[in-house]
């Protein structure tokens, strides 16, 4: 033990103990005291013995041990540095799963995390489901802080196998579908061997120049340099022009030696002269202005423009700073030799001193640098279309649609980056009110120049950038907006002369969309792969969409137009993007072999009904039971022709077409705007006509059921109306029965509702599934083929009928609703037949269902305007003047789940069929009591569904059961690729309709966000299968390509999920269930999306 401390050894400890043996026999005790003497002796010669033995001991046993043990500990110090470059096979990651020994992978390394298992804060159960698997994507699709990022070396063991691939110079983009790769920066192409082609020509590095950007060190421009370099100084104190005009001279005798530059002086002398003129123009406070500066219009002085403009008209570019001179040709790389990444790269220019401007430019230029990889993959695709070389083609699809993950979940993440001592590095404000202003579009007059006129050029701006054009031109996106398309076209002049010349070739070549639609029969993966890409390039677009509204759109002063740097409308713009781009997808018909859908489904939509005590799904056969009024009633509220609306159009009744005794329904309801409002006389008017009232009471069984319907909403109107005269007259009254309504009106309305099987109140019923009809296109004199639709919605043509305000908005709310209605019929048609599906046990035909309802509800979802026609303040004052009639006696939390889902059958419908687990919270719990609420034959759909195998409980069946019906297994993949597709276009849809609320209740809007929505993301989130997908992360073929059998990998996946450890969990689960893990909060977030 001694040994062990520094400073001490065991031949120090027995030369202590000799030293003192002189001292013991030098001790001479006092006459007659033998027995003292003799026991000295005898402790003497033991102290001696022990000594000599301890110096053996140590001689001949301990000191080589001692040696081999520093001599090992060395050693190992070194094989533990060796050891996490060590490859462990998947087979070896699939042993180490649990409590006891887990190990992940991450973005190809490996990492020992038993010890971090009980510390982690969101609790050991998220990091053991993916024991001996890949975590990449919900590592960094959490969000981890940079200090968690920190802390996984000291875990780190190993690199996973396939890793190796992506530590080459040689980057092949095809190879991050079984890598991983998509989630790391590959640091860009660092060769430089291009050095004599032209600076911007299109190659290995994408749109970045071919050379690195430098600063000039000698020769004229040296000055500008210096300029530059004083700019962050002199911005900051209002005194930039005074400086600038110091160097007057300097700057005039730049001019005659333009036509000595080479390409990339040219080049940086643009981007100098940009950054000089910004300054002179908007970084100067308290400067005596020209003369000539009339109506605010500012003049950018003759001996800074004329040498500017002759620049700018060698290289091609407009005299405006642009996107090139800022990112593309604005950096350096600290280590020359070291990667494109964020620690390696600096500003050669810049107008502030604060680490926002840096971090925002930077990560324009990871983007481009991590977006080489697309430029090459489109090159190829578009040689593949020239050889019509369709396996090639679908090669080039998988290896862009990686690139394009990467883009969106590595690369865009950078810009919300944070540190604890600087939070977040490019803050919104500082962004938008300080480095913005300098950077956004501008009107100057350029002395001498173009007639002395203002000139209007265009700031900086992402749309500048070429990645996303060249990829709209490969997709066949087309810009719909003639506005838009033309701002796209004038930004083009902003980019350098090669990269324009590298779009027009790409316009001319066949574009992959018109390839493809041409193959989609004999070809349909190929669809598949396109429409994957679609989703890439949505999902960036969103993701950038996000940036804007936290940088700009929010930031904008309230009741102006947020635009962007370039100018333009920032909304608008991106939100016609996207709904351009998700136009280009390519719709496989329903004759494509592959999905073909049954026969009876294709001669006629019918509803399957469910025989409870056979456990088998039916087609109704022949006449539907019960009598002639029930007939025609199912055939009114026909699920699937209009979608949830009623299958009959609603007539409108005036005084001419109504019938005799429902025309005091008609009057009535016409006058109730006008008399409801301000203590208005609409109690009395129905009170004045009580006696044709009473005569319609005695006529109701004359009317058939189309009548009866519309009589009876009328009726739910006028009550309604009554009512809320009655509130408006007699503020005291706290509940619905203070104002009783006559025998006369109550009476005939529950006989109605009673004979109807519907409620006896206004509902969802009323004012929108039996309350639209279609006005006729007064252009082409045309009639709608088919019911409310999205496209009808957008040309204003869907009008509703009744109206308890009479305002614009109160149309556009219910109409909006009409249109939602009416779109659900593919996702009806596709539920439907997805039970048939299941029960005929076809996973070919039930993923073409999946595929078919997750379009339909993308439809459903583009009802929604984006942007919304007017102030959220339209939407809350609605809502304050219709609660009194539609929810009077309700909070405000049930009139926000009334907003949310109304009493409508999409929701209850869509969570049903795709199993999303039952939660307890207020909105599940409104989705359950509004059934009652619906039409018959819209509760026996529900009913149908529920009693029926979910999608995710077939889904988990077939994945359970694979081995022993040896099915497919990238079948199976496929399908649950096409599942989870359909809960994110739900989670979607509840979003949109989560925006709504806040709109239109925002007294309510962060209980509902925080409180109801959270749970209801959550439930969406755990019901994403993930039994399948991580095949794919485990570096197996991708379903598409090709079949293949489970890795050692896929094998440990489905073993976790079985849950082998959790006894207690395993017995709580059944068939068909969704898994039920206990998690901690912190697991609980959109974030945590497998797919």
């Amino acid at each position: 033990q001694p040994a062990a401390r520094p400073g001490h050894s065991i031949d120090g400890l027995t030369c202590g103990w000799l030293r003192l043996l002189p001292t013991s026999f030098l001790y001479q005790p006092p006459p007659g005291n033998l027995f003292e003497m003799e026991s000295l002796r005898h402790i003497a010669l033991l102290t001696g013995a022990a000594i000599l033995a301890t110096k053996t001991i140590y001689t001949w046993i301990y000191r080589p041990i001692s040696e081999n043990h520093e001599e090992n500990k060395k050693q190992g110090d070194k094989s533990e540095e060796d050891g996490k470059d060590r490859v462990i096979t998947w087979r070896e990651m699939a042993e180490h799963t649990t409590r006891a020994d887990c190990w992940v992978t991450i973005s190809g390394n490996v990492y020992d995390v038993t010890d971090f298992l009980s510390r982690h804060p969101g609790g050991r159960m998220i990091i053991l489901k993916y024991g001996g698997r890949d975590a990449t994507a919900q590592f960094f699709g959490r969000g981890h802080s940079l200090t968690a990022i920190q802390m996984l070396d000291q875990f780190k063991i190993g690199e996973i196998e396939e890793s190796k691939e992506w530590t080459t110079g040689n980057h092949n983009p095809v190879k991050t579908i079984s890598s991983h790769a998509a989630w790391r920066l590959t640091g860009g192409v660092t060769d430089q061997s291009l050095n004599n082609a032209r600076r911007w020509r299109v190659h290995r590095r994408g749109f970045l120049p071919s050379r690195d950007p430098k600063k000039i060190t000698q020769g004229p421009l040296l000055q500008l340099e210096e300029i530059v370099a004083l700019l962050p100084v002199v911005i900051s104190e209002g005194s930039a022009r005074r400086c600038i005009l110091t160097y007057k001279h300097q700057i005039q005798d730049i001019e005659s030696k333009i036509d000595t530059f080479s390409e990339d002086e040219l080049n940086r002398a643009h981007s100098l002269y940009s950054y000089i003129s910004i300054a002179y123009i908007r970084g100067s406070q308290g400067f005596e202005q020209d003369t000539r500066e009339k109506k605010n219009i500012p003049v950018l002085p003759r001996y800074i423009a004329s040498g500017w403009i002759k620049i700018s008209e060698k290289i091609g570019r407009n005299p405006m700073l642009d996107y090139s001179d800022c990112v593309l040709d604005n950096w350096e790389r600290l280590d020359k030799n070291g990667p494109i990444s964020m620690d390696n790269l600096r500003l050669l220019s810049r107008f502030t001193g604060v680490v926002d401007e840096e971090h925002f430019f930077k990560t324009h230029v990871i983007i481009e640098s991590e977006a080489s990889p697309v430029i090459e993959a489109l090159q190829r695709a578009f040689e593949c279309i020239e050889r019509k070389d369709t396996s090639g083609l679908m090669v080039q699809f998988k290896s862009l649609e990686t690139c394009l993950f990467r883009l969106t979940r590595t690369c865009l993440p950078i810009m919300f980056a944070s540190t604890k001592r600087d939070g977040a590095l490019c803050d919104y404000y500082i962004f938008f009110h300080q480095l913005r202003p300098l950077i956004k579009t501008w009107t100057v007059i350029y002395d001498g120049f173009y007639d002395n006129k203002p000139r209007r050029f265009m700031g900086p701006s992402g749309a500048m950038s070429s990645v996303l054009p060249c990829i709209d031109i490969l997709l066949g996106v087309k810009m719909s907006s003639i506005r838009l398309s033309k701002m796209l076209s004038a930004f083009e002049a902003y980019i350098p002369s090669d990269h324009r010349d590298f779009l027009v070739n790409l316009r001319r070549k066949v574009n992959a969309r018109d390839y493809v639609s041409g193959l989609k029969s004999t070809e349909p993966h190929l669809v598949y792969s396109f429409n994957s890409i679609i989703d890439r390039v949505l999902d960036f677009r969103w993701s950038h969409f996000q940036f804007v509204k936290k940088y700009v759109i929010e930031q904008a002063p309230k009741g102006t137009e947020a635009t962007g740097t370039g100018g333009t409308p920032a909304f608008k713009y991106l939100h016609q993007h996207i709904t351009d781009t998700e136009e280009a997808r390519i719709i496989l018909e329903s004759s494509t072999p592959i999905f073909q859908p049954s026969q009876a489904a294709q001669a006629e939509f019918l509803i399957p009904k469910i025989d409870l005590a056979q456990d088998s799904i039916e087609t109704p056969q022949g006449e539907a039971r019960g009598n002639q009024w029930e007939i025609e009633r199912q055939k009114f509220w026909k699920v699937g022709t209009n979608g949830f609306l009623c299958a009959v159009v609603p007539p409108i009744w005036t005084l001419q077409t109504a019938p005799e005794s429902c025309k005091v329904l008609v009057i009535l309801s016409r006058a109730m705007p006008n008399a409801c409002v301000a203590n208005g006389p609409f109690r009395a008017m129905v009170e004045g006509r009580k006696s044709e009232m009473i005569a319609f009471a005695e006529s109701l069984e004359d009317l058939n059921v189309t009548e009866a319907h519309t009589a009876c909403s009328l009726l739910a109107y006028i009550q309604a109306g009554y009512k809320a005269s009655g509130y408006a007259r007699n503020d005291e009254r706290k509940d619905e029965d203070s104002v009783e309504l006559p025998d006369w009106i109550s009476k005939p309305f529950r006989k109605l509702a009673e004979k109807l099987d519907r409620p006896a109140r206004v509902s969802y019923l009323d004012l929108v599934l039996l309350n639209w009809h279609i006005q006729k296109d007064d252009i082409k004199g045309r009639t709608a083929d088919r019911g409310p639709t999205r496209a009808l919605m957008k040309e204003g043509r869907i009008k509703i009928v009744h109206r308890f305000l009479a305002i614009p908005v109160e149309q556009w709310f219910w109409g909006m609703h009409v249109a939602i209605e009416g779109e659900a019929t593919d996702a009806i048609r596709a539920i439907s037949n997805g039970l048939q599906a299941i029960r005929k046990d076809d996973i070919l035909e039930f993923t073409g269902c999946l595929d078919a309802l997750a379009q339909g509800i993308r439809s459903i979802i583009g009802c929604h305007p984006d942007p919304y026609p007017h102030p959220s303040r339209a939407e809350l004052v609605l809502m304050r003047r219709l609660k009194g009639f539609i929810a009077p006696d309700d909070t405000l939390r049930d009139l926000a789940c009334f907003v949310y889902s109304g009493h409508s059958a999409i929701l209850p419908a869509l969570f049903k069929f795709l199993g999303v687990k039952r939660g307890r919270h207020k909105l599940q719990i409104w989705r359950d009591n509004s059934v009652k609420f619906m039409p018959t034959e819209h509760r026996k759909f529900i009913g149908v569904i529920e009693h029926s195998m979910s999608a995710r409980a077939y889904l988990k069946t077939l994945t359970l059961q694979q081995r022993k019906t040896r099915r497919r297994l990238h079948d199976v993949a496929v399908l649950e690729v096409s599942f989870n597709r359909c809960i994110e276009q739900l989670l979607r849809f509840c979003s949109r309709r989560s925006q709504l609320v806040c709109r239109c209740v925002p007294q309510e809007a962060q209980w509902f966000r925080e409180v109801q929505m959270k749970k209801e993301a959550e439930h969406l989130t755990r019901s994403h299968c993930a039994l399948l997908i991580g095949r794919k992360l485990s570096g197996a073929p991708t379903p598409a390509l090709a079949p293949s059998v489970p890795t050692a990998a896929l094998k440990a996946f489905v073993k976790t999920q079985q849950m082998k450890d959790s006894p207690d969990i395993r017995k709580r689960e059944s068939v068909g269930a969704p898994i039920r893990v206990k998690r901690r909060s912190s697991d609980q977030s959109e974030g945590s999306l497998i797919y």
